[in-house]
């Protein structure tokens, strides 16, 4: 097995090995008990990702560009999520956190806040559980997201 990159995320089962990049927080290696790839092998040829976490849209708005109270901001092909670096929240050896940060500045004060929450969870049987949920507690961090 070649070996990962430091910071990727490692969960392993009796069936399972997953490595998640958290770069676009993408499980970027799937393999099963054999050794045998899952997942495309990110061939910079053809495509160089593999399974990044689209946010918060997916596909293309009109121009790049949405419309907020009468202001044009521009959000590239399916958001900015995939571009970004996620902080690991938390992990053990078989599920991990990671939560996309966000500065944001309101009232005159600098904040972080977390916009999107992506878990991976290795279940029992030979499967890998993503789940996501975006959240926010700032302001205008919200209104910068949601047109």
């Amino acid at each position: 097995m070649s070996s990962l990159p430091a910071d990727w995320i490692v969960l392993r089962s009796s069936s399972l090995f997953a490595a998640i990049d958290p770069q676009g927080a993408q499980l970027s290696v799937l393999r099963d008990a054999g050794g045998r790839d899952l997942l495309c092998n990110g061939d910079a040829t053809f495509w160089n990702g593999r399974a990044p976490i689209l946010f918060p849209i997916v596909g293309t708005l009109n121009n790049g560009h949405y419309r907020w109270k009468g202001q044009l901001y521009p959000l590239s092909r399916h958001g900015f999520a995939r571009g970004q670096r996620f902080a690991v929240v938390g992990t053990d050896a078989r599920s991990a956190l990671l939560g996309l940060p966000v500065q944001s500045t309101c009232y005159g004060r600098s904040a972080a806040s977390e916009v999107a929450q992506q878990r991976f969870v290795m279940n029992q049987r030979p499967s890998i559980q993503p789940s996501a949920s975006s959240r926010s507690r700032i302001s205008p961090s919200r209104a910068s997201l949601n047109p």
